[in-house]
């Protein structure tokens, strides 16, 4: 063998080493392509496979968990999907997303004050997460933390972010602040509590009460 053709092999093989992790990379996106289609179809079982064929060539593909986690919970799988959402948070610790939809996998099952922690943990990462808050008022309301929930309420119409942006383990004891206190206009709060009820986040009988319970401050 020349020295010529000995130098041009080599120069081969360094560059089939240098694009094999790209061509993986392609093939693992394929694979999460495919699953995302046929979870569109509600072929929830096959999308997984496919998300799986995915992190089988690429371990890190954080689309490929977090969309394996949106299948599973699809499935009624809420603990092994939150464990898929856990590994993208693990390559991606900022993603909002994630912890948005840990928090629906938790309220799916009840367990609404872990669920409105992993809310908190999406708006302390995106306080500007319209998603995240709305999610955490319906969790708010099935505590029966109204009044949490219509204060919650008027800082999502508002853009208000001071009070959303604490840590779940840092949160008062009473997170309520004054705007909805006892001092608080009554037409504003009047005004929340129809808004609330328009976009469905309480129940007649839940309005009633606070309305009554509101107009005899007045």
């Amino acid at each position: 063998m020349t020295k010529g053709k000995f130098v041009l092999i080599f120069m081969v093989l360094v560059v089939d080493m240098l694009f094999m992790p790209a061509f993986g990379q392609t093939t693992a996106n394929a694979w999460n392509n495919e699953g995302v289609a046929l979870y569109k179809q509600g072929k929830c079982a096959e999308a997984i496979e496919a998300y799986d064929e995915a992190l089988i060539l690429d371990p890190n593909n954080i689309a490929a968990w977090f969309n394996k986690g949106l299948a599973l919970r699809k499935l009624g799988k809420y603990n092994e999907a939150i464990e898929a959402y856990d590994e993208a948070l693990i390559l991606d610790p900022s993603d909002a997303e994630a912890w948005n939809s840990i928090g629906i996998a938790l309220d799916d099952q009840g367990y609404y004050e872990d669920a409105i922690e992993a809310y908190n943990e999406a708006l302390g990462l995106d306080p500007n997460y319209v998603t995240a808050r709305q999610n955490k008022d319906i969790a708010l309301k099935n505590l029966s933390r109204l009044d949490e929930a219509v204060q919650h309420y008027i800082q999502t119409l508002e853009g208000e972010n001071d009070t959303v942006q604490w840590n779940a383990a840092e949160a008062p004891d009473d997170p309520m602040p004054s705007e909805f206190g006892e001092n608080a206009d009554p037409t504003q709060r009047l005004k929340t509590l129809k808004n609330m009820i328009d976009a469905g986040l309480i129940t007649q009988e839940e309005y009633d009460a606070k309305r009554a319970e509101i107009l005899a401050t007045i």
